[in-house]
């Protein structure tokens, strides 16, 4: 990477405004400022552009920028989605006390219907009676008309709560189509987050030399996806969860090398044989977060389960997927490279929460 001499350093803060009427700074006092900029708290490889950088790569600054905005509206679109998840939860609220209201008054209605038959009656009887004297049966006109009053309100109110339960059920219908256009809107953003962020780490390495390992590199990917809430809608009865033995095996070959963290080097994933073929399906339902090469591990292809957890598939010879594909358990992924120590292709494996590694050897449902 070219440096900037650093007579111009002075000069460029001039030009920029930047200057102030603090006591004047040699040039070994602006350097630490144009430098790369170190990792974050958590020890996290910074995507962060220096100003030399910026200045020097005018095509990276302007990628920056532009992840910048599609952060900014991933989070608006996230609050107007957390918004309508909240009506819609209100609804759901509102839906059950009319539901409960209804039930109530359907009750007292029942309740009504016998006290008025039997009133009827005796009014009829009474009217019917030579004997009956008529204030009795004035009376009983008068209860009469008073429980035909009640039943009359009672199914009045009864027809009210039902209009505002159609209404109530109407605007849950709306919202649900408008929390799916919402969920799809953000969904594509982060897509379009992800990819400009990927690309900008890769260039961003490339002109800081920096050539991180597999397993640095892999947990700078992982971190991004972690810190991007890369989450995507679940697979139903597809996705992974929290159980054991709800992954299916990638492959149909036996397992090669076992997970093995306290080996030097660790080995934070297993080798599985890929059988005649090579044939690589999708453990689980999932959404491609990251398809492209990594040092060490051959061609790597990321997918993300929800929950911050991710299946990752290496040494691939091929894999024809995009960012931001849908798979779904069993689907084809692509073609296992050959067995470094010879034998075959084979697959490296490994499944992860968030950045930690997980012996996935006790999640495979059935034996290859």
């Amino acid at each position: 990477m070219r440096h900037l001499p650093l007579g111009f350093i002075p000069a460029l803060i001039l030009a920029l405004g930047l200057a102030s009427s603090a006591p004047a700074q040699g040039p070994q006092d602006l350097l630490p400022a144009l430098e790369n900029r170190p990792a974050d708290e958590a020890g996290r490889f910074s995507l962060r552009l220096s100003l030399a950088e910026r200045l020097e790569r005018p095509d990276l600054a302007r990628l920056e920028d532009a992840a910048q905005s599609l952060s900014a509206r991933v989070k608006a679109q996230d609050e107007r989605l957390s918004l309508a998840k909240a009506d819609s939860e209100r609804l759901l609220i509102e839906r059950a006390a009319l539901e409960n209201e209804i039930k109530a008054k359907s009750a007292r209605l029942q309740n009504l219907l016998p006290e008025l038959w039997t009133t009827s009656i005796a009014v009829k009887a009474g009217m019917d009676s030579a004997v009956s004297p008529w204030d009795e049966a004035d009376r009983r006109l008068a209860w009469l008309g008073a429980a035909y009053a009640a039943a009359n309100q009672e199914l009045a109110r009864q027809k009210e709560k039902s209009a505002e339960l159609t209404r109530n059920l109407a605007q849950q219908e709306e919202l649900r189509a408008q929390t799916t256009q919402l969920y799809e809107q953000l969904e594509g953003t982060k897509d379009s987050l992800l990819e400009a962020k990927l690309r900008l780490l890769k260039e961003v390495m490339a002109v800081r030399r920096d050539q991180a390992g597999e397993r640095e590199m892999l947990r700078r990917v992982l971190g991004l996806l972690v810190e991007m809430n890369f989450q995507p809608q679940p697979f139903s009865n597809q996705s992974l969860d929290k159980n054991q033995e709800t992954l299916i095996w990638p492959v149909e070959g036996p397992l090669l090398a076992p997970f093995a963290p306290q080996d030097t080097p660790p080995r934070t994933g297993v080798w599985l044989a890929a059988g005649p073929g090579g044939k690589v399906v999708a453990s689980a339902g999932g959404k491609v977060a990251y398809n492209d090469n990594i040092r060490g591990l051959g061609r790597v292809t990321i997918l993300s389960h929800g929950q911050d957890t991710f299946t990752i598939y290496g040494n691939l010879a091929k894999s024809p997927l995009k960012l931001g594909q849908r798979l779904a358990a069993g689907e084809a992924l692509g073609q296992a490279d050959q067995y470094p120590a010879g034998g075959g292709p084979a697959l490296y494996f490994e499944l992860r929460f968030r950045e930690k590694p997980i012996n996935p050897t006790g999640w495979f449902a059935l034996s290859p």
